[in-house]
């Protein structure tokens, strides 16, 4: 734009000092060769006046050819830059009537780009480009067309093919041979509308995944405050609670735990239940069955012999639970745990008092069955008695027997007073 608007002023300069020169030569030959007549035959000034005229036509007439030939090269080579431009252009370029809608010329890139010929892109017009389906849109643009330049936005072209592709449009109004004619630049936007598609389809999946993050922020949230909660309810119980990953190590145990067996969470944390607690009394048929349970990930419940911090045993109930969520998936074991030690040495006594029981009952069975059996058979004798003195004798012997008696049935009742005693104490 500044360089024509520097060779205007350069050609308005150029105009001006020929129109003076020219005047200024007018004026002041014809003078100096109406001097001369003095000086010279009356046929010269004349002559010299014809030749003036000439030269100063000649001189012009240079002038003028000398600028319109330069300017015709100028145009020319604007023509060749121009056409080479339009040749080089890597985006599809045409020209098309405006009346016919036929084009008129095409460049490299549209031959390339659609797959025609020149000469089958100069037989075809520009709706040949188009579905049919667009050809009323395409109308409809070409009457609201204010002309100049327009950017007629996106369109649907078709190859030779019949592949279509998206390209977007920029149109300039040019006359070209005479005739009104459009400059069309298409450019495909093919990678563009993929791309803007990926973004689309890129920030779904980011909105979906924020999404799904918040859900799962405020669930982990929720399930923090319900841990939190649950945290704090087993921490108050009285029973012992242990909870165990899938790798079968300790991950938390409750206060209860602590304040029982003498063992902290990080003293335990991350190691084998069994290693910890297990001792020499720890029956090792529950531990078997105790294993198959949490191999098959199956509720397990008995009674078991475990060991302090310090090495004193206890029992306890243990009740084993496999955790799964929602989707059936497993999370860890929970284990509750009971202290029955009073009430296993109760049993334990009580066992013992009953087959204490048992044995006297019968060791004292078969001993006072003898001195029944002395008193039985004495009485038969003393039935068939003759004298005084094989009575005196059975009498005797009865009273022996009846002492033995008495005396086991009080050693019975010792025994029997003393595991009453013991069973109370």
């Amino acid at each position: 734009m500044l360089d024509k608007i520097y060779r205007w002023r350069m050609y308005r300069q150029l105009t001006a000092i020929v129109m003076i020169a020219g005047l200024v030569w007018a004026f002041f030959s014809d003078a100096l060769i109406t001097l001369c007549a003095r000086y010279v035959p009356a046929s010269w000034p004349e002559y010299l006046r014809g030749i003036n005229n000439i030269l100063l036509f000649g001189i012009t007439a240079l002038f003028l050819y000398y600028r319109i030939r330069k300017q015709q090269q100028q145009l020319m080579l604007s023509e060749k830059q121009y056409r080479e431009m339009f040749e080089s252009n890597p985006n599809p370029m045409w020209i098309y009537h405006q009346e016919s809608l036929a084009f008129i010329a095409v460049n490299e890139a549209a031959i390339a780009k659609y797959g025609y010929s020149r000469e089958e892109f100069l037989g075809i017009t520009i709706k040949d480009i188009r579905s049919t389906a667009d050809h009323a849109l395409l109308d409809e643009a070409i009457k609201l067309n204010p002309g100049g330049f327009k950017e007629a936005g996106m369109w649907k072209h078709i190859r030779r093919s019949g592949e279509v592709f998206p390209v977007s449009i920029v149109s300039h109004d040019v006359v070209f041979d005479r005739k009104d004619c459009k400059m069309v630049m298409a450019t495909d936007i093919t990678r563009i509308i993929q791309n803007e598609q990926k973004l689309r389809e890129a920030y779904q999946k980011e909105k979906k995944l924020h999404d799904e993050l918040a859900v799962k922020h405020q669930t982990i949230q929720r399930s923090e405050k319900e841990s939190m909660i649950r945290g704090q309810v087993m921490n108050r119980i009285n029973n012992m609670v242990v909870i165990v990953q899938e790798d079968r190590t300790i991950s938390w145990v409750n206060q209860a735990f602590t304040d029982f067996t003498g063992y902290t969470l990080n003293e335990v944390s991350g190691k084998n239940p069994g290693k910890v607690l297990f001792g020499p009394e720890t029956d090792p048929e529950v531990v078997e069955r105790l294993v198959s349970s949490v191999g098959q990930k199956i509720f397990f419940s008995s009674e078991l012999v475990n060991y302090k911090k310090n090495g004193e045993s206890y029992w306890t109930q243990l009740n084993l639970s496999p955790i799964f969520d929602d989707d059936g998936v497993f999370q860890f074991y929970i284990s509750v745990e009971t202290v029955i030690t009073e009430r296993k040495e109760k049993e334990n006594k009580i066992l013992a008092q009953h087959l204490a029981l048992q044995q006297i009952a019968w060791s004292n069975s078969h001993e006072i069955r003898k001195p029944i059996c002395s008193i039985i058979g004495l009485i038969s004798v003393l039935k068939n008695a003759d004298d005084e003195q094989e009575l005196n004798h059975c009498l005797s012997a009865l009273d022996t027997c009846a002492t033995e008696l008495d005396h086991l049935v009080k050693d019975i009742n010792r025994k029997v007073e003393y595991i009453g005693q013991a069973a109370n104490y």
